[in-house]
């Protein structure tokens, strides 16, 4: 099972909206989210869609960035809204807040928790209690590699153990990636059950550094994953990226530029097929730019789906 982390933002809730869409997504993708905008109306929709289905996303209730951090009170409202038809099951991020996940579950009454372990915290006896829990059922271990004790022995608990690792490499600047050669980006999907975890967990094609705002950029790089049958099926990562990227004009024309190159790409048999690619197609052959939101969005959206292509096989 692939547990993508994703923040959220308008247009990744607009990615789970439109994949919860996709029957076939659902065995094999379960989202966590961890919101950071103080408006709830863009969850509220995700939730209106997810609920006619059978999905079960994480919603982390004591965000680390943001603008809910310290407003686990308006998340678990917000979770207590859904009433017996619950969509989303509640995560919490472990910071050696031992005792403030316990209250809040007796409290609460919660149940089929999901305990995230990134970066700021201790392995402890505190940690290990919270993890025995009979409500805690998955457990969220940021590259565990580095906590070779705390990793043995979650393996000895029993219950769903699943992978984090922060794989992707931001530029300085978008025109930087030009320079960047097709990479492997993930082998986790090939080793993961192997190496005694249930799933593994990216931040998508997106660093785990919350940055917010935006602006205009000099260049538009449209990060694209796809399976390698090369290299034993690896998830690989390019970087398409506009040429003419001397001013911060035009940016309609550099998406056409990095959109082309996607679409080379495609008609080489290079690329996948899926409702991803057929968009931001969709989008080149009607010369339209959708926004930088919409890409975004497409970026996750098909490296979410190539996942599920390997998984579903």
């Amino acid at each position: 099972m692939y547990y993508p982390f994703l923040r959220g933002l308008q247009f990744e809730l607009i990615a789970i909206r439109e994949l919860a869409q996709e029957a076939n997504v659902l065995d094999h993708i379960c989202p966590i989210i961890e919101p950071v905008k103080e408006s709830l109306n863009s969850l509220m929709l995700a939730r209106d869609v997810v609920s006619a289905t059978k999905w079960h996303p994480f919603l982390i209730l004591n965000p680390a960035v943001g603008e809910l951090v310290g407003k686990t009170g308006d998340l678990l409202s917000f979770l207590s809204c859904e009433g017996d038809s619950t969509v989303f099951r509640p995560a919490f991020i472990y910071q050696d807040n031992c005792e403030f996940i316990f209250s809040l579950i007796e409290e609460n009454n919660l149940e089929d928790i999901m305990i995230i372990c990134l970066e700021e915290f201790t392995h402890d006896e505190d940690l290990i209690r919270l993890l025995r829990c009979q409500e805690v059922v998955s457990i969220v271990l940021l590259e565990p590699n580095r906590h070779r004790r705390l990793d043995r022995d979650i393996k000895t608990l029993g219950k769903t153990y699943i992978r984090l690792d922060d794989l992707f490499v931001p530029e300085k600047s978008n025109s930087s990636y030009l320079a960047i050669a097709p990479h492997k980006f993930s082998e986790e999907h090939l080793f993961y059950k192997g190496d005694g975890f249930s799933g593994y967990s990216d931040f998508t094609l997106l660093p785990m550094a919350f940055q917010t705002g935006g602006w205009t950029p000099w260049a538009v790089a449209i990060h694209w994953s796809y399976l390698n049958p090369q290299s034993n099926n690896e998830i690989w990562v390019r970087h398409f990226t506009s040429e003419t990227n001397e001013t911060r004009s035009n940016i309609q024309g550099k998406f056409k530029e990095a959109a082309g190159k996607i679409y080379n790409a495609y008609d080489n048999g290079e690329l996948s097929q899926n409702s991803a690619l057929d968009e931001i197609l969709g989008y080149y052959t009607s010369e339209k730019y959708p926004g930088l939101g919409v890409l975004k969005k497409l970026s996750i959206k098909n490296h979410m789906l190539i996942n599920n292509q390997y998984l579903s096989r």
